[in-house]
């Protein structure tokens, strides 16, 4: 009696379907940016981190990319933004500006930034890409030691 009752209701279930919740941020491209300074929370400084790994993981990707498409650095933010459309993270931190991403860069050099996060003027560290597709953290008299081309 009862398994008849259980079928009975899965089937109708399955022949109505059950009406899911909308989710209003369903469309919307989400990137955690951390608090300026930095979280203080444990399961904040675990987000950072996380955060971290995946920007210096899609920073990889790009001169990868820049040398499969054989087009060179980007001209403009615009470009840029075209070209990032695949790395979710740089991409929503460069449309809020806090990523700043050179054009005029001569590929291959580890001693010019590319692309470097704009917190490293007011956090102890941030994420740097140098010319030569590595990311590395750094601090604020590291990166003043490296050259920045001109926008």
């Amino acid at each position: 009696m009862r398994f008849s009752i259980m079928l009975c209701f899965t089937l109708s279930l399955m022949l109505i379907g059950c009406k899911e919740k909308p989710d209003p941020d369903k469309d919307k491209k989400h990137v955690d940016f951390r608090p300026t300074g930095g979280s203080t929370t444990l399961a904040g400084k675990m987000r950072d981190r996380a955060l971290d790994a995946r920007l210096m993981d899609e920073m990889r990707q790009v001169k990868l990319g820049l040398d499969a498409d054989m087009v060179g650095v980007p001209a403009n933010k615009a470009a840029w933004l075209a070209f990032l459309r695949d790395f979710r993270t740089l991409r929503g931190m460069l449309e809020k500006d806090e990523l700043i991403a050179f054009s005029s860069v001569r590929l291959g050099d580890s001693r010019t930034v590319m692309m470097y996060e704009k917190r490293i003027m007011t956090d102890p560290d941030a994420i740097v890409l140098t010319a030569d597709g590595i990311p590395h953290r750094m601090t604020k008299p590291q990166f003043d030691m490296l050259m920045k081309p001109p926008m």
